[in-house]
């Protein structure tokens, strides 16, 4: 975040005792050879933080704001939102801060994150929002987060994972780099809400699988009524030994329709199996050498974030 100076830069009185507020609910995690960022209290002895930030840190070192120390365990991974769970013991006492349910954050207000520096203590960045948008895809397997929040500029060292809160100190979410060179990101309280139930009950989030890797194409085809074009999502790999792969598809396969809903593209497909449930059968319509064919297979289940990290496999 572009740095504002930290006495008042909202032309209000009391941005410090925001900070201040907010600041005890804030932790910095420290792996086995370095510091790894911030985590916020998110539920009673439950942090959030990023994945980037824990990477394969399964129990990193967690400093209070007084500076007492924890231990901390990874209880959860999910790389497509960026997104881990902390179990820390000893936490139970320590309130969550106030959240901005309901809240619709506008182009240009005020934010600040607040970090924990193991070393130096609580850190805080002050900026604007330089974007707001609408839901959207992360490009980690196509996760829906429910809002984008982009923020003015990038992050200082140590505030992956920090706090970010608006104006009335209500948490907005956490601050990710995973997805942009040149702005830091607001992973939004609504997209962490959702995804930490399956963080801390199954390890990771369940998604529906393929095993495929897809792009965009037009393809023509003969219909039986003369020859036309059709958008569709072009099978480019098919993982081995995946439902996909034991399902009968095959490189070159163009997706047409799925669940008898038309897949114009990658992001069709995503929307058609965001409704699935792995295990689940699914009836594919695809073109094959111009013709078309349908093809009915059963969904797998993504497999755990270790195995999975920096793949972009449907």
């Amino acid at each position: 975040m572009s740095s504002t100076p930290a006495s008042d830069p909202t032309g209000t009185p009391g941005v410090a005792d925001l900070v201040a507020r907010v600041a005890p609910a804030v932790f910095g995690l420290i792996g086995h050879r370095h510091r790894l960022g911030s985590a916020v209290l998110w539920q009673p002895g439950v942090l959030v933080t990023t994945a980037s930030a824990v990477a394969r840190e399964r129990r990193p070192r967690v400093v209070a704001a007084d500076g007492m120390p924890f231990e901390g365990e990874v209880a959860g991974l999910d790389p497509d939102t960026d997104l881990a769970a902390l179990r820390v013991p000893g936490l139970d006492a320590v309130v969550p801060p106030a959240f901005a349910d309901g809240a619709r954050p506008r182009t240009g207000d005020f934010v600040f994150a607040v970090a924990h520096d193991t070393h130096a203590g609580v850190q805080a960045s002050f900026g604007r929002l330089g974007a707001v948008g609408g839901a959207w895809r992360s490009g980690r397997g196509g996760a829906e987060i429910e809002q984008r929040l982009r923020l003015d500029g990038g992050l200082y060292p140590g505030f992956e994972g920090a706090l970010v809160a608006d104006a009335a100190g209500r948490v907005l979410g956490l601050a990710t780099s995973a997805f942009s060179r040149t702005h830091g990101l607001v992973m939004p309280a609504a997209t962490i809400a959702r995804v930490l139930p399956a963080l801390l009950q199954q390890g990771h989030v369940p998604r529906p699988y393929l095993g495929v890797m897809v792009q965009p194409a037009r393809v023509r085809v003969d219909d039986g009524e003369g020859v036309g074009a059709v958008d569709g999502a072009l099978v480019s790999s098919v993982a081995e030994g995946g439902p996909g792969d034991a399902g009968g598809l095959r490189v070159g396969d163009v997706l047409v329709a799925a669940g008898g809903e038309p897949v114009a593209g990658p992001d069709g497909l995503h929307r058609r199996l965001r409704g699935a449930e792995a295990g689940g059968r699914i009836e594919l319509e695809l073109v094959r050498g111009g013709v078309r064919q349908r093809l009915a297979l059963t969904l797998g289940a993504r497999p755990a974030p270790a195995a999975t990290e920096g793949s972009c496999c449907r």
